[in-house]
């Protein structure tokens, strides 16, 4: 196993740091293939860390900073959707399209590439913190209802009553 003993450490005032830089990209989300603030904002902050010269000090190595971010839109397919709406009815969950599309679509979609598919993301209620706000918590509960609509997804494609 290698030895990382001479790797830096984050004290407790560098994590904090670092946990409020990740909380504010959050708080100021750009569309995806978009990030012209948010790219600029982390080249800036890695060129201020000047981690090349600890890099190129200790291992001979460099950065160079480029941007190739390639991703593919989720789309859902037609037929995904209606069995996923009618799994959700068989189960009595309410659903339906409600307010802004979800922009976390785009990290799903590959899914969709080598398969049928349609992205459903269950609904903690308006009353709770949005995903990816710091006090988020995802409701246990909600467990038990996505499975219930796996179930029954399963049960459809394999032909099951």
């Amino acid at each position: 196993m290698p030895d990382h003993s001479d790797m830096p450490r984050l004290d407790a005032a560098a994590l904090a740091d670092l946990v409020s830089w990740r909380r504010e990209l959050h708080r100021h989300p750009e569309v995806s293939g978009h990030e012209a603030a948010t790219a600029a904002r982390v080249a800036a902050r890695i060129k201020a860390a000047r981690p090349d010269a600890l890099l190129r000090e200790r291992h001979g190595l460099g950065i160079e900073i480029t941007h190739h971010d390639v991703v593919a839109h989720c789309e859902n397919a037609p037929e995904a959707v209606a069995r996923l709406a009618a799994a959700l009815e068989a189960e009595a969950i309410p659903h339906g399209p409600q307010g802004q599309p979800m922009r976390a679509s785009e990290d799903f979609g590959r899914f969709g590439i080598g398969a049928t598919s349609a992205l459903m993301l269950l609904g903690a209620g308006l009353d709770r913190p949005a995903l990816h706000k710091p006090v988020y918590d995802f409701p246990d509960a909600l467990i038990e209802t996505g499975l219930r609509c796996f179930v029954r997804l399963t049960g459809d494609l394999l032909g099951y009553d």
